[in-house]
């Protein structure tokens, strides 16, 4: 039975979570097709208040938002029933995170690409004084418009914060006068799954952001280039350990160079501006977005390292009967047979520009 939700039409869900769910819909007048993001009242685990002022504050801080690279909002407001909800548009694509399990490891240009656009949405953000804090390859959505291909969106804006807000001190334990000046990490897995849920994602998160001191858009920044480590090596920086040793290694450890990684390796510019994002304090690193897209547009590539717009625009004439079949879950793994068929219509792309 078709849901109705203000003037919308709900007509398919298109996944859910801990904040709710998001509906596919269509506008009953305009026959706009959206996408729905909603929270009610029983899916908040009891703090309705909490919810209901992260709602807000994503819904507020989106549409307050102009730039191509961010997730355009249309409208917000409360139903009858209680029910939170605002209206987005709908993508059509596929995020980073399913981008690269699916299709392993990206080409370097294609990266630089994608990075530059995240940064135009960063920038816009950092500039109004906000910080995400919950970048991560799952909130960047690779998708087309129309004929745009590789168009990147920034998404779930529900963790921004104004960096004239103090970041609360969850994840450390408070620490009496003299019992040390270095701030202790909670071991509990119970807590630190909650700190996932409030402040961040572990395998993304920066240094500061661990260990709970006032945060600024460079732990934006730090995020992008774990990014950046996990389309180009198709691994996190600190892969197979326990929460807890993830944590710790944001903190302490140096992850393998992407050098010894890929082979070809990218561009030595671009290693370099991916590991300054990786300093472990946020005053070694860019200090700001603008700074970063600056240096990503000066990366100059081989001829035989190209993934241009022809390239971009094979790839999704390969990808299309795939996702339309397949991906409505992002988490769903592809079958042999459109595996067969993903690779065949993949060599057709010039080999320069073949993903790994």
């Amino acid at each position: 039975r078709a849901k109705q939700l203000g003037s919308y039409r709900l007509v398919e869900r298109l996944g859910s979570g801990g904040m709710g769910e998001v509906w596919r819909a269509e506008h009953r007048l305009l026959a706009r097709r959206a996408a729905i993001k909603l929270i009610r009242q029983d899916d908040t685990d009891g703090d309705l208040a909490h919810a209901q002022e992260r709602f807000r504050r994503e819904a507020r801080s989106l549409a307050s938002l102009r730039s191509r690279n961010t997730i355009e909002i249309y409208d917000y407001g409360v139903a009858d029933d209680g029910t939170f909800f605002y209206v987005m548009e709908l993508l059509d694509g596929l995020d980073l995170e399913s981008l690269v399990k699916h299709y392993g490891p990206q080409p370097a240009e294609r990266v630089v690409a994608i990075l530059i656009q995240a940064c135009r949405s960063l920038a816009e953000a950092h500039d109004a004084g906000m910080v995400h804090r919950d970048i991560k390859p799952a909130n960047l959505f690779l998708c087309r418009a129309a004929d745009e291909v590789d168009l990147i969106k920034v998404l779930d804006f529900g963790l921004v914060k104004s960096v004239q807000q103090t970041n609360s001190s969850a994840g450390l334990e408070t620490l009496a006068p003299g019992q040390g000046s270095q701030p202790r990490l909670l071991t509990s897995r119970a807590h630190l799954t909650q700190l996932d849920a409030i402040t961040g994602t572990p395998d993304y998160m920066a240094p500061e952001q661990i260990t709970g001191e006032i945060i600024d858009r460079r732990a934006d920044l730090y995020a992008l280039g774990c990014i950046g480590y996990w389309l180009l090596s198709g691994r996190t920086l600190f892969p197979g350990r326990a929460l807890l040793q993830v944590l710790m290694g944001h903190l302490h450890d140096t992850p393998p160079s992407l050098a010894s990684l890929i082979d070809p390796p990218p561009p030595p510019a671009l290693i370099e501006l991916l590991d300054d994002c990786l300093q472990k304090s946020p005053q070694a690193r860019p200090p700001h977005a603008r700074v970063v897209l600056e240096r990503l547009q000066r990366i100059q590539f081989a001829p035989g390292q190209a993934f241009g717009a022809e390239q971009a625009t094979a790839w999704w004439a390969a990808y299309q009967p795939i996702r339309i079949a397949e991906a409505h879950d992002p988490t769903h793994e592809l079958s042999d047979q459109s595996r067969a068929l993903l690779r065949s219509r993949m060599a057709e792309i010039p080999p320069t520009s073949a993903t790994s």
